[in-house]
């Protein structure tokens, strides 16, 4: 349902095609090469639903894990980044992971994605913390944010209160 509605960011074009009852038809196509990209492990799962829109879209997955530093804020490390040539040739690409906690990640792989040249960012995420939202939208202005809930705070390890815990954890079972 998230990604249905962020599609409203996509531009469109009409596109005529005869049916195969030989009817014409005129609908509506991406005007734009659109590209999915997820925040390794937890966005992975959201990749099969975004394909239901756009099941021609590659995928480009950056790995970036929390450094738990004993800080307030953690600090964030990318030890993977899954790029194919095709990335040069979006022209937007929507970000997908679980969680918006304290933004680190989403702002750093936003970041990367900009620095691959792509101009046209959407991010979607299910559940996030107001100083996620805050820390996104204070790095990059620029990019609309579709998300199911934003819970209360973070809490003293920067966890989404009341949350559900690690994302990535609770999905695989470790």
């Amino acid at each position: 349902i998230l990604i249905r509605e962020a599609y409203a960011e996509v531009p469109t074009r009409e596109l005529r095609v005869t049916t195969p009852m030989r009817l014409p038809y005129t609908g509506r196509v991406p005007a734009l090469k659109v590209g999915l990209s997820s925040i390794e492990s937890a966005g992975t799962f959201m990749e099969s639903a975004a394909w239901e829109l756009f099941p021609e879209a590659p995928c480009f997955r950056i790995g970036v894990r929390r450094i738990e530093s004993g800080e307030a804020l953690p600090d964030y490390e990318v030890y993977r980044k899954r790029f194919s040539p095709k990335i040069r040739e979006m022209e937007m690409i929507f970000l997908l992971d679980v969680m918006l906690a304290a933004g680190g990640s989403a702002v750093r792989t936003l970041q990367i994605l900009k620095d691959e040249g792509i101009q046209k960012l959407v991010f979607v995420g299910i559940i996030a913390a107001p100083e996620g939202v805050a820390a996104v939208k204070k790095a990059h202005p620029d990019v609309p944010l579709y998300l199911a809930a934003v819970d209360d705070c973070l809490d003293k390890r920067a966890y989404i209160k009341p949350g559900l815990g690690d994302a990535g954890d609770r999905l695989l079972g470790t």
